[in-house]
């Protein structure tokens, strides 16, 4: 986790969470599960700016991307006992994106506005033996472009 302040008015973060497994057990369908290798990467970035009293922007973007690959069927039993079986389930892939800019403007105590931009998406694609699977890179060069919601947001505080 990092966070740097240039001035003192301005402030940027990044964090970064990347885990690795080489068992990580997912429920498929009925008494189906699938044991996979997993490749997580998580980020947040933030970025703070107060160009004056009144005045407040904020950017904050976040990514998560995962791989799960070399899956592995297994079965549950009437006994509860996991056992491998010779089904398949397909590797996949998932990358979630959001992206949340905000300013809010203070006249007077307790009389606020706020003005919030937001948009985000997810993409999950599953893959046999014969396609090949992208890596954690590519998937975050294409996070950026997944696009299920725009939305902007106007909210007026006033308290007595």
């Amino acid at each position: 986790k990092l966070r740097y302040h240039p001035r003192d008015d301005l402030d940027m973060g990044l964090t970064v969470l990347p885990r690795r497994s080489r068992d990580w057990l997912l429920w498929r369908e009925n008494t189906l599960f699938g044991s996979y290798h997993s490749r997580r990467q998580e980020a947040t970035m933030d970025l703070n700016w107060f160009p004056g009293r009144r005045h407040e922007l904020r950017l904050k973007l976040q990514w998560l991307g995962l791989v799960a690959d070399q899956p592995v069927a297994y079965r549950l039993d009437a006994q509860g006992q996991l056992h491998r079986s010779q089904e398949s389930v397909e590797a996949f892939t998932l990358s979630e994106f959001g992206m949340q800019l905000r300013y809010r403007y203070a006249w007077a105590q307790r009389r606020e506005l706020y003005l919030v931009y937001a948009r985000g998406g997810t993409e999950s694609l599953f893959y046999d033996e014969q396609r090949r699977m992208p890596g954690l890179p590519a998937l975050l060069a294409d996070a950026t472009g997944l696009r299920d919601a725009d939305q902007l947001l106007v909210k007026l505080r006033w308290e007595l």
